[in-house]
């Protein structure tokens, strides 16, 4: 392997950002920072006195009772945070599955109410992480960097507009995931999948099969974009079910599935 491919390699998986989990550990489905942070990103774009710089998501440092809905519970009410992931397949840069937080930094209008402003911003992150992507975010943590001028007509104040990581491209040579197993036919057929993507940086295909073990068995990783509007995690366990079921014809054994959500649009 070259030097140059190396270093491609390397920018490629720190424009993906990590892989954080979707979902529960025994779902074995994933979506990329990038991907998310584009989609909360999309979905605060529409508030008025609100323009966001900064945003990552990541493990929760303390694992804190939720203080909102769609958080499953026992018995005494403690969160159930499963925080070992049982698919053997896991992603590069993968997060363990647990709690997640969002950090955004962010400008506020001058001629607002800077908590409430604040408020309207940490709700609307909520939502969008837990109703557009599925995550299990318990925390929004929010930093304010500077004030603003109120805008000159209705409206929004323009968004914070960082040049988005572009999507890696196929080097020259490469070929998009083969289909003729049916693996990828099954994934797309699945309602909310936009396409099967090519590459999770690195080395990796965005198809990869794997037979063996001891006991036999099969082991999937495949990678997708989801049509905006549908709920990433529901579309990522809907194809892990059909991927799984067109893997099995032939398997050794038992087949697990990992998908990767690595775009929304």
């Amino acid at each position: 392997m070259t030097v140059d491919r190396l270093a491609r390699a390397v920018r490629e998986q720190i424009a993906f950002g990590r892989v954080l989990p979707l979902g529960g550990a025994g779902d074995g489905v994933w979506i990329t920072e990038n991907a998310a942070a584009d989609a909360l990103r999309g979905a605060v774009a529409g508030l008025t006195g609100v323009r966001v710089g900064t945003l990552r998501i990541g493990p929760e440092a303390v694992a804190e009772p939720a203080t909102h809905a769609d958080t499953d519970t026992d018995a005494g009410g403690a969160p159930l945070v499963p925080v070992v992931p049982l698919v053997p397949l896991v992603p590069p840069s993968a997060v363990p599955y647990g709690p997640l937080c969002v950090a955004a930094a962010f400008e506020a209008a001058i001629d607002r109410p800077l908590p409430a402003t604040a408020e309207r911003l940490r709700t609307a992150l909520w939502s969008a992480a837990h109703d557009l992507l599925g995550l299990a975010v318990t925390s929004v943590d929010l930093d304010v960097t500077g004030l603003m001028d109120p805008p000159a007509g209705p409206g929004a104040l323009p968004g914070f507009d960082p040049a988005p990581a572009p999507v890696p491209a196929l080097a020259a040579g490469e070929d998009p995931p083969p289909a003729g197993n049916g693996v990828v036919a099954a994934a797309l057929l699945v309602p909310g999948v936009a396409r099967v993507t090519s590459r999770l940086g690195g080395f990796a295909s965005g198809l990869r099969t794997a037979d063996g073990g001891d006991p036999p068995a099969r082991e999937v990783r495949v990678q997708i974009a989801v049509v905006p509007g549908h709920r990433a995690l529901d579309v990522a366990r809907a194809v892990a079910a059909a991927v799984t079921a067109a893997a099995e014809p032939g398997s050794p054994g038992p087949v697990t599935t990992a998908v990767v959500v690595t775009a929304i649009g």
